[in-house]
């Protein structure tokens, strides 16, 4: 028979095993699990979220109908001003190898037919039926010019890569709520003088400021959006996200381009939408992650309760002991690991953070080049079908995450649309048949559904103390990647549409064998794990406490031990289990 000492040791391990397994259910980094519940909170922040995205996208569209080159020619001279412009293109312009009409040679004289010398054009007739009077028509910035729409192109990225990096490396050191505050104003200012100037310089300057403060808001308010979200929620977010910018972008650049005011009329219906960043004022908290990670123990419980209070949890004051014992944690593993939190490219990130950026511009190239770019033609018909095809794909896509997971979905997604991008390459033509038709809506779809759930995925792969700075170099390689759609057709001309396909493929099936190779603790499964076993184990009360010390009293030998080294250690575990143990949800303290 064991001694009862042993007996006494035995029932003390048992305690302290179940203490611990219950003390180490804490709420994980990449969940966020803090106690305040999912409700008004989250979705405040997600509005600010989406109000924030469509106004970037829509500047950064509205620059497509600024600066758009639209049909012209050389002007005809006051004695041919009778002429309509078909007559005078068959008399005086020229035609190209292609059979067009030149755009920037006339004959001298105009009708002197095959006799007459080529020269160039002075001055240009627009056609403004497409954009209205924008700026290449305004200022000739056509032909010898046309180097400085593509200049205007360059500063405008420029100012956006700059501003997401700097700016995403600000807002880990001084907050996600500042970086906005800040940012909103700028945004507004700037939107309203960009209808005002008269003059080139002046604009592509006021532009650029527009670019740097509209890309600022965006790592924040993501990072916050995560950050304050349950892992359970965030496919359904990404998903409702998506529903409402397509219901305010398409809409609003459709009512500007409608308008042909040129680019004052744009910028202000532009700027419609995006007043409602004014909002974020009153509706944006400080992420309660971020600010444990800082150690603000005190200003995260206080934005966690009244959190709680907006998701209609009952009152008090949250315990976030449990969540900061984690974070701090992984924070500290990070800083003796590499050093600097906000550094990405420290030995065992380094890989993980080129592969990440890798899948920025790939993607970020694909896209525009297929979705946004007007390189293959999309009836106006495909375009609405395809709002419906990937707001449902979408949601399929969504249900299957946590089965699958993000980084399984998104990888089949990839690999759909470079399989789909080669067979269009091999059935290419320029007519719009049902083949073509269909293949566009399924590269579409299979685009969008990728670019949706690799954000999250790509946000998942870092800790709370960087999200901001990973987010925001994510987002300035994707605005690289999308420059170089933008600039390949510019500089390779005579490149055919099939091509451009064949590099979409290529670089989407390189997008998915990187996507595979991301950290496993950064998809859904590992994280679904985490949360049913914090669900399925009940965690202790002071009072079960209590009562398992209780239990495991024994009557003490009337002669001493043989050892008391064993017992000491126990007790120190049991006392150590018990220091570690502190509740953290809501819930548990208004029941204490």
């Amino acid at each position: 028979m064991a001694p009862v000492g042993a007996t006494a040791l035995h029932s003390a391990q048992i305690t302290t095993s179940g203490i611990s397994r219950r003390s180490a259910q804490a709420p994980s980094e990449d969940d966020v699990r803090l106690p305040y519940g999912f409700g008004s909170f989250q979705l405040f922040i997600m509005f600010g979220t989406i109000v924030a995205g469509a106004t970037f996208t829509l500047h950064d569209e509205s620059f497509r109908l600024t600066a758009g080159v639209m049909d012209h020619w050389c002007r005809r001279p006051a004695e041919f001003v009778n002429l309509s412009v078909s007559e005078w293109k068959e008399m005086a312009i020229p035609l190209n190898e292609d059979g067009v009409h030149s755009h920037c040679v006339v004959r001298d004289p105009p009708d002197g037919g095959l006799l007459s010398r080529v020269v160039p054009c002075k001055s240009w007739e627009y056609d403004l039926s497409t954009y209205g009077n924008n700026i290449v028509s305004e200022w000739d910035l056509v032909c010898d010019r046309r180097w400085i729409v593509d200049l205007a192109r360059l500063a405008y990225s420029a100012a956006c890569i700059v501003s997401l990096v700097v700016f995403g490396v600000a807002a880990d050191h001084v907050g996600r709520r500042i970086i906005v505050f800040v940012a909103v104003p700028v945004v507004l200012v700037a939107g309203v003088g960009g209808s005002l100037p008269k003059d080139l310089h002046f604009f592509v300057a006021v532009r650029c400021v527009i670019s740097a403060a509209a890309s600022a808001l965006l790592p924040p308010l993501l990072a916050l959006m995560y950050e304050v979200s349950p892992m359970s929620t965030i496919p359904a977010c990404t998903v409702a996200t998506w529903a409402i910018t397509i219901i305010m972008v398409p809409p609003t650049l459709a009512a500007a381009q409608a308008v042909k005011g040129g680019w004052a009329a744009t910028h202000l219906v532009v700027m419609l939408p995006t007043c409602l960043l004014v909002v974020l004022y009153y509706t944006i908290e400080e992420s309660p992650a971020w600010l444990l990670v800082r150690g603000r123990v005190e200003e995260a419980e206080r934005i966690a309760s009244r959190a709680a209070k907006m998701n209609g949890l009952p009152g008090g004051r949250c315990d976030l002991t449990g969540a900061q014992h984690y974070l701090q944690e992984r924070e500290e593993k990070i800083r003796d690991d590499f050093g600097a939190t906000w550094l990405l490219c420290y030995k065992r990130l380094r890989m993980r953070t080129t592969l990440v950026m890798f899948c920025w511009t790939a993607l970020a190239y694909c896209y525009v080049s297929f979705i946004f770019s007007d390189e293959i033609f999309v009836s106006v018909v495909v375009v609405v079908i395809d709002m419906f095809l990937t707001t449902g794909a979408a949601v399929l896509v969504a249900r299957c995450v946590p089965r699958f997971g993000f980084k399984r979905l998104v990888v089949s997604s990839a690999l759909v649309f470079a399989v789909m991008s080669t067979t269009l390459s091999a059935v290419y033509t320029d007519e719009e048949t049902i083949l073509r038709n269909v293949l566009l809506l399924l590269i579409r779809m299979a685009g969008n559904v990728t670019l949706m759930f690799f954000i999250p995925l790509a946000a998942n792969c870092y800790s709370v103390g960087i999200h901001c700075t990973s987010l925001g170099a994510g987002l300035a390689f994707s605005r690289l990647g999308d420059t170089m759609a933008q600039m390949v057709p510019r500089i390779f001309h005579g490149l055919r549409a099939e091509a451009h396909l064949a590099i979409a493929s290529i670089l989407m099936t390189m997008f998915a064998v990187a996507t595979q190779f991301l950290p496993t603790e950064s998809d859904w499964k590992r994280r679904a794990s985490l949360v049913s076993a914090r669900s399925a184990v009940s965690e202790a009360t002071g009072e079960e406490l209590r009562h398992m010390l209780q239990d495991s009293l024994v009557p003490l030998p009337k002669a001493p031990l043989r050892s008391h080294h064993s017992c000491i250690r126990a007790d120190k575990k049991t006392y150590a289990s018990l220091q570690e143990y502190g509740p953290y949800t809501c819930n548990r303290l208004a029941g204490h």
